[in-house]
Parts: structure tokens; C-alpha cells; sequence
């Protein structure tokens, strides 16, 4: 009794080219910015890291609503589910807009040592704060395109609006002579196009003006209950995130460590998107085969995902490592100090590779079974106690391969503990799970 590879892949593949093409976008936004200096680069990192609240909310209720759309069957129901968190998403990406315009200046204004730094990201900052109900809107649609199986329909819109972007950057940025701003302008008028996608999408079940309609308060309060502690493991994240941000940006004179830290935490976002669709795969997958409850059941099922994704995963990871520096170089313009930052994180990234893949699944298992409190107390442990005092100290240092080596303990840390506690995940099949276990 184990999860079909094909009920998996499904789910995978659609929304892997999705998460990929939304990163995508990010690379070519650093690439086309890149000629316009370390400053530029190093700004570019900081709206997506001090921007708490809409990032929080989106990773919070995406995988709620794509998991429970994956569990109804009758049509009404899924309308009505889709008509709640579609209005939610946009009501509440309003408020978190205004919230965003009264609070996020003054982060920025916090962490930013370098004062024309600071000057472009908070331009960067006005620019994404106004969209935040357009981008939270569409993720949600496109959460629920994904747990009803419809993902495959919005994928080719996704990969166009990665040539659009890209048009749109060089439109903006250096023909109309916007620059830095430019980028940002490209950025929300993708944003609108893949908004306009989706709904278009969502019209099946959807009419668009039921959007507008306020939504149901006990789906809300269902919803809460369900994040529980997923909020607080989402708030550490990104706090985490931001502090890593603070501990290059707080001195004005570390504007090529910046720089490096810009490229290299978002070209290590987009090399994850892989994984993170592996992680959401699998949690919606396995949610939707409830015979599957048993710890024992639940890691045999991910058997075959193992062996085939790191049969792709470990070739990466080499030809990051073999060619990662020099696309530092090339693609990026790093030089100097920047590269000095740069070639530590290559190797690092590339040993965490296959890593990074075996904890994606062992997080879609967790969550899979609601187990998101051990997941919250397992990363911030790691994160706070191991991650963040080791690349501190690097940074004082000037190491940077003490700095990155952080991330690679945390993540050994979490691996190993998730491994090590997997039996918590039975339910009343434990059991059955330990004699299977005796057996093998």
C-alpha cells in the first residue's frame, strides 16, 4: 500500500514549472539589473525579506486551500470553497497593503545601512506593497487551480508571463529609461496579467463578481484553526530571513557582501522551487489517500520519489558546483570581494542540494497529516540556535564559508530530527506500522 508515482506527478509537474517560471522572473529581474551596479543588486533582495506580512499569509493559506480542495468531490462544494478564498485573498490583501504602507518604510529604514541602498529598495518596497492584492489574489487561484488538478491549464500563461516580464523589464528599465523603478513597473504589470489568467480560469466555477462578495466567517474561522501553528512557523521563517538580510545590510560598508547575498539567496529561491513542489505535491497527495496513515506507510510511499529525484538532484548539484562561480561572473558581473562571498556559497549550495530534496519530502509528509507544530519546532530550533549565531559570527569574521556553513548544519539538523521522530506521524495504525517495520 504506497502513494502512485502518477497520482504524484500530477500534482508535480504542473505546479514545478509554475514556481520554477515565478523565479524565473526574479533571475532575469537580477540579470537585467545587474549592468546597472552592486547598488541596484544588493536593493533588489530587500522588498521580498521586510515585506512580512503578505509573504506569511500566502505560504499560510495556499497549501490550507489547496489541500482541502483536494479532498472535496461534490462540484458545490468546491465552488463554494473557491468563492471564500478567492474574497479572502483580496480583502485581505488589502489590508495588508495599507498596513504594509504604514509599517515596511520604517523596516527598511532599520536594517539598511547604505543610505542610496535604502533609497532604491523603498521605491522597490511602494511599488510591491500597492500589488499586494493583485499577487495574493492570484496565488491563492492558482493554489486552488493546483489542488483540483487543473494545474496543467494555467502552466503555459505562467511560462509566457516570463517572456512578458522579461520584455517589459527592458521596456521599462533602459528604453523609457525608468531604471531600477523600471523594474518594478514590469513587475506589477505581470502581476495583472496573471491575475487576469487566473480568474479567466476560475470562470468555470467562479463568476467574477462573487469575488466581491465579503466571505463566509466560519470558513475563516475553520481556516485559522487549520494554519494553527503553521503561522508561527511561517513568522520565523521569515523573520529569520529578514535578519539574515540585516546581518549584511547594517553596515553601509558591506555593499558587495549585499550584493553576493542578493543573488545568492534568490538563485538558491529558484533552484528550491523544484523541491518546494515537491513538498506541496506530496502533502496534497498523500492528504487525498487517508489509508496512507501510518509512518511506515507514509515513508515506503515516497520510496521511488526518493531514488528518481536524486537520480536529478545530485546532477545539479555537480554542474552547479562545476559551473556555479563562473555564472557569478558572468551572468551577475560579480567581482572582487562580491566573488569572495560568491564561490564559498556555490560549493555549500551544492552539498545542500540533495538535502534540501529529502527534507521537501519529509515536510510534504508531516504536513500532509496536519503535523505542523513538530515541523515550526524543528526549524526554529535550527534556524535560531545553529543557523543565524553561525553566519553572524562568519560576518564579523569576514568567512564567508563559516557564514553559509550555517545553512548546511541547520538543514542537517532538521533532517535528521524529522527522520528520527517519523513515527509520531501513525495514528491508529501504529501498530500495524511497527510489526510491517519488524518485518522488513
Amino acid at each position: 500500500m504506497t502513494l502512485e508515482t502518477k497520482n504524484f506527478f500530477r500534482i508535480f509537474f504542473p505546479m514545478m514549472l509554475s514556481f520554477v517560471s515565478s523565479r524565473l522572473i526574479t533571475q532575469t529581474d537580477l540579470i537585467m539589473l545587474s549592468p546597472l551596479g552592486e547598488s541596484a543588486v544588493a536593493a533588489y533582495s530587500i522588498p521580498t525579506r521586510v515585506m512580512l506580512f503578505d509573504l506569511i499569509v500566502a505560504l499560510a493559506l495556499g497549501p490550507v486551500v489547496s489541500v482541502a480542495i483536494a479532498k472535496l468531490t461534490r462540484i458545490e462544494d468546491r465552488r463554494i470553497l473557491i468563492k471564500n478564498a478567492i474574497s479572502t485573498a483580496m480583502y485581505l490583501g488589502s489590508i495588508l497593503m495599507l498596513i504594509g504602507l504604514m509599517v515596511y518604510p520604517y523596516i527598511v529604514a532599520s536594517i539598511v545601512g547604505n543610505q542610496h541602498v535604502e533609497t532604491l529598495a523603498n521605491g522597490a518596497v511602494l511599488y510591491l506593497t500597492l500589488s499586494i492584492p493583485i499577487r495574493l489574489t492570484q496565488f491563492i487561484g492558482a493554489m486552488v487551480l493546483y489542488g483540483s488538478g487543473r494545474g496543467k491549464e494555467i502552466t503555459p500563461y505562467i511560462l509566457g508571463a516570463v517572456i512578458v516580464n522579461a520584455a517589459l523589464n527592458w521596456l521599462f528599465i533602459y528604453y523609457l529609461q525608468f531604471g531600477f523603478e523600471g523594474c518594478y513597473i514590469a513587475t506589477i504589470l505581470t502581476s495583472i496579467f496573471e491575475l487576469y489568467v487566473t480568474l479567466h480560469l476560475l470562470s468555470k466555477d467562479i463568476r467574477v463578481f462573487q469575488i466581491f462578495k465579503l466571505p463566509d466567517i466560519g470558513w475563516i474561522k475553520s481556516v485559522l484553526d487549520k494554519i494553527g501553528s503553521e503561522w508561527g512557523r511561517l513568522v520565523s521563517f521569515q523573520i529569520v530571513n529578514m535578519t539574515m538580510l540585516g546581518l549584511f545590510a547594517i553596515n553601509s560598508d558591506w555593499v558587495s557582501r549585499l550584493s553576493a547575498f542578493s543573488i545568492a539567496v534568490d538563485l538558491q529561491a529558484f533552484m528550491l522551487m523544484p523541491l518546494i513542489a515537491t513538498m506541496r505535491s506530496v502533502a496534497i497527495a498523500l492528504a487525498a489517500r487517508p489509508e496512507l496513515k501510518s509512518a511506515y506507510y507514509i515513508y515506503r510511499s515516497l520510496s521511488r520519489i526518493t531514488l528518481g529525484g536524486l537520480m536529478v538532484v545530485i546532477p545539479v548539484a555537480v554542474i552547479f558546483a562545476l559551473f556555479g562561480v563562473s555564472a557569478g561572473r558572468v551572468f551577475y558581473g560579480l567581482s572582487g570581494e562580491a566573488m569572495t562571498w560568491w564561490i564559498p556559497f556555490v560549493f555549500i549550495t551544492s552539498l545542500l542540494l540533495p538535502l534540501y530534496f529529502w527534507n521537501a519530502l519529509q515536510r510534504g509528509a508531516w504536513q500532509s497529516q496536519g503535523r505542523f507544530s513538530f515541523i515550526f519546532m524543528v526549524e526554529a530550533f535550527s534556524q535560531w540556535a545553529l543557523l543565524l549565531p553561525i553566519m553572524y559570527i562568519g560576518l564579523k569574521l569576514g568567512n564567508p564559508w563559516m557564514s553559509w556553513s550555517g545553512m548546511l548544519i541547520a538543514e542537517i539538523v532538521i533532517a535528521v530530527m524529522l527522520y528520527s521522530q517519523r513515527r509520531q506521524l501513525s495514528t491508529e495504525s501504529q501498530g500495524e506500522c511497527v510489526i510491517e517495520e519488524c518485518r522488513e
